[in-house]
């Protein structure tokens, strides 16, 4: 099976996730956190957008729709926080951003403390739904790796991670390469 299939290597219409990965949304844009192009980490500190941008256009951003509440997706969160701390150790540019599935903002707190990469803020709920909208996000976990512009690598980030990290970046002929 392909794992590039669907709108890999395309960009994404979505206005939302343009302006997102440029620093910040659209003026007007619901919650404070968004105009001021802001994530969370994982201490709970207010990171810029930018920084996805910083590695470069050689860079892979992952989008993790996930859920505390999720078994499947406490069991590919250790499995992704293996490959992001090898690639992080290597010098890779690769960066992760939780778009959460949880159901209050205590069970967000605590999905995010155990993660050594970015989320959306709680309050960006309307941004998080928008994301799973574009990504036609139907269950979790489910990763998405795209491009800083946008572009999206594949759909089936979960199985490009289980090729592992020596496979980065996850184009084409990388996985080609995994799939033989």
């Amino acid at each position: 099976a392909n794992i590039n299939s669907g709108r890999a290597g395309s960009n994404l219409e979505s206005a939302r996730l343009q302006s997102f990965l440029r620093g910040g949304l659209p003026e007007g844009a619901p919650g404070a956190a968004a105009e001021k192009g802001l994530l969370q980490g994982s201490g709970g500190e207010e990171v810029a957008v930018g920084v996805l941008a910083a590695g470069g256009p050689g860079s892979v951003i992952g989008l993790y729709f996930s859920a505390l509440w999720s078994g499947l997706c406490c069991s590919f969160t250790q499995d992704l926080t293996r490959c992001y701390r090898a690639l992080k150790a290597s010098g890779r540019p690769f960066e992760v951003v939780c778009v959460s599935w949880d159901r209050d903002e205590e069970a967000f707190q605590e999905h995010v403390a155990g993660i050594p990469w970015l989320a959306i803020p709680f309050l960006e709920r309307s941004l998080a739904k928008d994301l799973n909208a574009d990504f036609a996000v139907k269950d979790v976990p489910s990763l998405i790796l795209l491009r800083p512009g946008g572009a999206v690598i594949t759909t089936e980030g979960r199985k490009a991670i289980s090729f592992g990290h020596e496979f980065f970046p996850w184009a084409r002929e990388d996985l080609r390469r995994a799939e033989a």
